[in-house]
């Protein structure tokens, strides 16, 4: 899959999900809409990861992580379940020019949010990772952590899963979210939200 994002383009490999699996949805070989969207939203806001430390969560493929380099971050970790790190490995080196052309360290780690601890950063970042009800805790227990280290936390969520949605929109109630972007169309709705400390 071709993303054109920064000064060219990522090529990005999918790959078919494993029939009973421990992704037999396909979640991690394949580019979601929340990644894409994702990638739109930050070509023309690129302030929110210029010059900034960023983890990606679930990364998958690796687009959103990966376009945040080519878009000037100036460090990136991707991360996800060990299963996962091969093909977010292969897209990493195949797309090695956002390190040489745009000067971002990129880094492939496994994190299983349950019991990994959250490298530092400055911008934790996920698109499409709210897919089940079962790891809407760990996934606030990671932002809740990113917030309290004073880091801000970047989520593109598509509602594939309303029940699983609404847990995580509820639990990030108790910090101050902006939502950058908002599609009410279709059949799922899709927002970007910008969590931050609160105001005092």
């Amino acid at each position: 899959r071709t993303v054109p994002v920064g000064p060219a383009a990522l090529e990005l490999e999918q790959t078919p999900p494993t029939l009973g699996g421990a992704d037999p949805l396909g979640t991690a070989c394949t580019v979601w809409k929340g990644g894409e969207r994702l990638v739109e939203l930050l070509q023309s806001r690129r302030e929110l990861v210029a010059d900034k430390r960023i983890v990606e969560l679930g990364s998958g493929t690796g687009i959103a992580g990966l376009a945040c380099a080519a878009l000037g971050a100036a460090r990136v970790v991707l991360t996800d379940l060990p299963e996962n790190i091969p093909l977010l490995r292969r897209n990493a080196t195949r797309n090695g020019w956002v390190q040489s052309l745009c000067g971002c360290e990129v880094s492939v780690d496994a994190l299983d949010w349950n019991d990994g601890a959250l490298p530092a950063c400055d911008v934790l970042l996920g698109a499409d990772v709210c897919y089940h009800q079962d790891s809407v805790k760990a996934l606030c227990a990671l932002v809740d952590a990113a917030i309290a280290a004073g880091s801000t936390a970047l989520l593109a969520c598509e509602r594939h899963e309303p029940v699983a949605y609404a847990s995580l929109v509820n639990a990030l109630r108790r910090h101050a979210v902006d939502v950058l972007l908002r599609d009410d169309g279709g059949a799922r709705r899709f927002e970007v939200l910008l969590v931050t400390a609160p105001t005092l």
